[in-house]
């Protein structure tokens, strides 16, 4: 009993911490904080029903069809960050969320039928999320960790449904993933503060962050030892106030270290990739567009939590 009543407390301050910064990041320009809002203040929801459940009876189970948007809504923020838009349709994702709805008022299925049409869900959104992650070298390690708890969560759902688990539990643990989510984006908030007054308009920042993506992908310009600030934001007819703020606030980091973050991917593609297996790591750091040895050894320690003699030596035989 004090165990569930513990997890209840933990619920309770979670939902209070999540709406908090629900309210915070909606009023963020960029759209990855405001997609997260949208996440937290969805999970706050999910956690006061969980803890209500039973003890208000007209509320027990108004929280259900908001477990639907959970995948959808954290897959979502993962897109945003990474590609700077939320794709297509994006109404679709909510069609599961409105069938859960409808069945709750017009058919009232048992809570365990509820369940298992939300880890089926659910391992669909995880299987999607890491995919997306897989694909992307700029991805965050902090949405690493958060894909990885939801996963954990998912297997928690699992430990729930054979009754092996609190029911408080899982909410609990929800609160935490979206705390950790969060960490992520609070440089990006500080940045917001910077840009008060700027003309760039949010779909204007959209577009010209796809615009940026699409260029570093397809021609690599951060293999130019000399790319700054001023020179790209010329080749992409764009003011350099506006360039910096796209990288502050729509990709969290400022521009030296996210240009060092391409060119220490690309430098790892090089250390494993046998056709170079006969250069130096001096001179892979310089093809891969830095100017020097310590600065490459710094960014790369940085990205990876070791040296590049480190990583090459894990490469396979």
């Amino acid at each position: 009993m004090m165990t569930v009543d513990i997890l209840s407390l933990l619920c309770i301050a979670g939902a209070a911490q999540l709406f908090t910064m629900a309210a915070v990041f909606a009023t963020s320009r960029a759209l990855p904080q405001r997609t997260f809002a949208a996440f937290a203040l969805n999970v706050g929801i999910i956690i006061t029903g969980s803890v209500l459940m039973g003890s208000v009876a007209p509320l027990a189970r108004a929280h259900v069809p908001f477990n639907y948007l959970l995948g959808p809504l954290f897959y979502l923020f993962v897109r945003a960050t990474l590609m700077g838009e939320l794709g297509r349709r994006v109404w679709l994702h909510a069609i599961p969320a409105a069938i859960a709805a409808v069945s709750l008022i017009a058919f009232q299925p048992s809570a365990r039928t509820f369940l298992i049409a939300l880890l089926v869900q659910a391992v669909g959104y995880i299987a999607a999320t890491f995919l997306l992650l897989a694909r992307h070298d700029r991805a965050d390690r902090t949405l690493w960790i958060g894909a990885w708890t939801f996963a954990a969560i998912c297997a928690g759902a699992f430990a729930r449904l054979a009754g092996a688990i609190s029911p408080r539990v899982i909410p609990a643990m929800l609160a935490v993933a979206a705390v950790v989510v969060a960490a992520a984006l609070l440089r990006g908030r500080v940045a917001d503060r910077k840009y008060v007054r700027s003309t760039l308009q949010d779909d204007r920042a959209e577009l010209l962050l796809r615009r940026l993506l699409e260029l570093f992908q397809s021609e690599k310009p951060y293999l130019d030892p000399e790319l700054s600030l001023d020179a790209l934001s010329r080749k992409l007819s764009i003011p350099p106030k506006h360039l910096s703020q796209i990288v502050n606030q729509q990709l969290g980091r400022n521009f030296n270290d996210w240009i060092n973050g391409w060119r220490v991917e690309e430098a790892k593609r090089r250390l494993v990739d046998q056709k170079h297996g006969h250069l130096s790591i001096v001179a892979i750091g310089e093809a891969s567009g830095f100017r020097s040895k310590s600065t490459f050894n710094a960014a790369f320690r940085r990205e990876t939590s070791m040296t590049p003699s480190e990583f090459r030596r894990q490469r396979p035989d």
